[in-house]
């Protein structure tokens, strides 16, 4: 399954799923189940490479950049948007949102078409990168870390399929940590 923000947490709490594997900051659901962190990954700024170059960018972009670009970003109910929004207000102003899209695939794809840039964890997106011809640009003062998480329910035996499963991801999230980022 895929899905979004708290409703993937729910799902594990409710034992909807077994586990689940996501950029939903720890700290937000700790209290309903279990997490250990995978992945230490970075949130970067996505877009085309001539819509990078129009708008002056490099290889890196001040948080306080953002401010004024047009934004494809999750709904409010993603606990990555919730964070950058706050960050957003406390350094004084609101994204500019020119669309809220809660699919990480039609985000890229709108993304690729031009209707302007998203924020998403650098990690996860290498391989679309390539592929949909899109560059990032490392987001400093401040920098915007993410950690990708295995969550599994507290209080619940996990079944031997689910162990062979969490060893399997681990071994993914190996490898994916020794690409060149």
């Amino acid at each position: 399954m895929e899905g979004y923000g708290a409703g993937v947490a729910q799902w594990v709490a409710e034992g909807r799923v077994d586990l689940a594997v996501s950029y939903i900051p720890l700290s937000q659901v700790q209290h309903l189940i279990d997490g250990e962190t995978l992945l230490d990954d970075e949130m970067v700024l996505i877009g085309r490479p001539d819509r990078i170059a129009a708008h002056g960018l490099g290889d890196t972009i001040a948080f306080r950049g953002l401010c004024g670009l047009p934004l494809i970003l999750p709904t409010l109910q993603n606990g990555q948007r919730r964070w950058l929004d706050k960050a957003a207000r406390e350094l004084g102003f609101a994204f500019d949102l020119t669309l809220e899209i809660d699919s990480l695939s039609a985000t890229l794809d709108a993304v690729a078409l031009g209707h302007g840039f998203t924020i998403l964890p650098r990690r996860a997106v290498l391989a679309d990168l390539e592929q949909r011809n899109l560059t990032c640009a490392a987001i400093t003062d401040p920098h915007v870390p993410a950690q990708l998480t295995l969550f599994t329910a507290r209080g619940r035996a996990t079944s031997l399929v689910a162990q062979q499963l969490i060893r399997l991801i681990k071994a993914q999230v190996t490898e994916l940590a020794l690409q060149p980022a």
